[in-house]
């Protein structure tokens, strides 16, 4: 990869702008010193930004280096406005192709150049860059070879960092401490004269460096680098299972496909073979019919027949005996039972065939997708504020009212729902619930499921009056709700019904689920404390993610924030896992006594968590 202009074998004039290969205009040189066109490196600017997610800056043309730029902008020009303008390259673009010492020049002499001045912006002759080089005043002059220029990249020699960015003549000297801002005498004497503290750059480094504000600064840029690059890291690993899940879904859609067509083809060929049994079988019930009818036809005929022979020649005996015979036929051919045989062959379609027909696809296929700050850690704590008891209770699960009002549930077999106001004193209690589990609220309503009576009771929020009962004669245990929709844990499996209790779906678990609950970006997570795992799935039952921890035992209850994070109550590790909605951890509170379970309050910044069953513990987050 080229570093330098003088590896570019096309662009060694150093002229020539190494986009569009022809002469600079407008010049602007990058961090990296490296120069462009203004508008060469506008338009090069917005296709990358056209051809990617927003990003924090770009990446030089030649070089690769990363080019960052401060704030949010918009248009590609007022990026390349950040940039500073080349004013060697314009100085060297005006000159053309004039070599001659532009010093001797002023003295009316021509005397061909052999160097570059980048300070002077000058060409020089032999004997006045010996004497440039001596003198006192330009002794530190930038002087290039000529012959050298277009072989060298003297542009990240004659560039300096160190100049105003508002004069361009003057170094930078001093430091505004309260602007943070780099500056020259000028800019002091001008927008920083009311400014209170105004150091040396020296002094000012010197200070920096004694702060430790360096070394924390790097620690926090190093931690970042690291989340990021284990982003980066996993979505690269997700990009390879997503090629993964593409071959074997294809593959599997391939299998299923056939073994369908050779289904199909052995129905095909099954009924072809009914269709010709059926029609065999028809025709030969006619022809036995049909060999009767001609018989009887046959017998007409003869009788017939006879009876006019002994008209026209017969004699009278002969007619009277051909007369009596054919009148006996008759009557016994009139005795005789001939039947007319009709055969139709019907077919009788399932309705699964018609279903098939119907079919717009073989299987629904879904990209699930979760989007997680990487940025983001939760850095919460639990401060603790307050502790209630109740005896001789049963707590599994408890919620937050939208009005604030928290309730929790006493899972007894005359059990009771317990309500409390921002105090944390008890207002009102419902009785008579036949071991009540949970209770979340949906529309004005909250509502209690009762393992005991198999079902859902409802209760209004503005006078806890009943207002409806829900039998779904099944065992119940958490509830979660979603856009109308609620989803029930009922042990070895979770049904999804309306809010009239009407089974929408069914999701097969294989162990006992008791908790679970419902996210914007998740459609559904439940915790199984028996094998210790909790899980997402889509609402198709497709599982997204499994969490497992060797520091989670007894995944109980479940809670989420506003910001989408999953609450899990280690019953048995006696701890607290938060886990983003992607199921990835990313805080755990130690040295929880036996939590059953969570309820956050975002607006006011509370958490309760009920221990050992029986005691509500109220924290601040803060």
């Amino acid at each position: 990869m080229a570093t330098s202009l003088d590896e570019i074998s096309i662009v060694e004039d150093v002229t020539l702008c190494s986009i569009c290969f022809e002469k600079f205009k407008k010049p602007r040189y990058l961090p990296c010193s490296h120069s462009f066109c203004h508008s060469c490196l506008s338009s090069y600017i917005a296709s990358v930004r056209t051809s990617t997610e927003p990003r924090l800056g770009f990446h030089c043309p030649l070089c690769r280096e990363y080019i960052h730029y401060q704030g949010t902008i918009d248009k590609p020009e007022d990026i390349v406005n950040l940039f500073p303008e080349n004013y060697l390259l314009e100085k060297i673009l005006e000159k053309g192709d004039q070599l001659n010492c532009e010093s001797c020049l002023r003295d009316n002499e021509e005397e061909e150049a052999i160097a570059f001045c980048a300070t002077c912006m000058e060409n020089l002759c032999q004997v006045c860059t010996k004497c440039h080089k001596k003198g006192l005043v330009t002794k530190s002059h930038k002087v290039y070879q000529l012959s050298k220029m277009k072989s060298s990249n003297i542009l990240s020699d004659s560039v300096s960092n160190l100049s105003c960015s508002k004069h361009k003549n003057r170094e930078i000297e001093l430091f505004c401490n309260d602007h943070k801002a780099l500056c020259c005498t000028m800019c002091v004497s001008t927008e920083h004269r009311k400014c209170d503290r105004v150091d040396t750059v020296e002094v000012a480094a010197k200070s920096l460096r004694e702060s430790g504000k360096l070394s924390g600064l790097l620690t926090e840029v190093k931690n970042l680098e690291k989340k990021l690059t284990g982003s980066k890291a996993r979505q690269e690993k997700n990009i390879t299972e997503i090629e993964d899940s593409v071959d074997s879904l294809t593959e599997k859609a391939e299998k299923e496909l056939k073994i369908l067509v050779e289904h199909l083809e052995k129905l095909k060929n099954d009924l072809l073979q009914k269709i010709s049994v059926a029609g065999k079988t028809s025709q030969e019930k006619i022809r036995k019919s049909l060999e009767i009818v001609t018989d009887g036809i046959s017998c007409a005929k003869s009788c017939g027949d006879k009876v006019e022979r002994a008209m026209e020649k017969g004699s009278d005996v002969q007619l009277l005996m051909e007369y009596y015979l054919a009148r006996a036929t008759q009557e016994q051919m009139k005795s005789f039972q001939f039947t007319e045989k009709y055969v139709s062959i019907l077919e009788n379609k399932p309705e699964m065939l018609q279903q098939i027909k119907d079919m717009k696809t073989l299987s629904q296929i879904e990209a699930f997708d979760m989007e997680k700050d990487v940025n983001r850690v939760y850095e919460k704590e639990l401060s603790f504020k307050q502790e209630f008891d109740l005896l001789n209770a049963n707590i599994r699960s408890g919620n937050f009212l939208s009005d604030g009002t928290f309730v929790v549930v006493n899972h007894e077999l005359n059990g009771q729902c317990f309500f409390y106001d921002e105090n944390f004193t008890c207002i009102k209690t419902i009785d008579g619930l036949r071991l009540p589990f949970a209770v979340i609220e949906y529309a004005n309503e909250f509502f209690v499921t009762c393992f005991d009576t198999q079902s859902i009771k409802v209760f209004s929020t503005s006078n806890y009056l009943e207002t409806q009962n829900i039998k779904l004669d099944i065992y119940v245990y958490g509830i979660a709700c979603k856009n109308d929709t609620f989803y029930v844990a009922c042990g070895d499996k979770i049904i999804k019904i309306n809010r009239y209790g009407h089974k929408i779906k069914e999701y097969k678990t294989g162990s006992r689920v008791v908790h679970l609950l419902v996210l914007n970006s998740v459609d559904l997570v439940y915790s199984n404390k028996e094998k210790n795992i909790v899980t997402a799935m889509t609402d198709n039952g497709n599982t997204l993610w499994e969490y497992k921890s060797s520091n989670l035992k007894g995944p109980y209850g479940l809670e989420r924030d506003n910001a989408e994070n999953i609450f899990v109550a280690g019953t048995e590790s006696r701890n607290i896992h938060v886990l983003s909605c992607a199921g990835e951890v990313i805080r755990v509170f130690s040295n929880m006594p036996r939590p059953v379970f969570l309820a956050v309050n975002d607006k006011k910044n509370i958490c309760c968590v009920c221990s050992e069953f029986k005691k509500i513990k109220v924290y601040e987050l803060k």
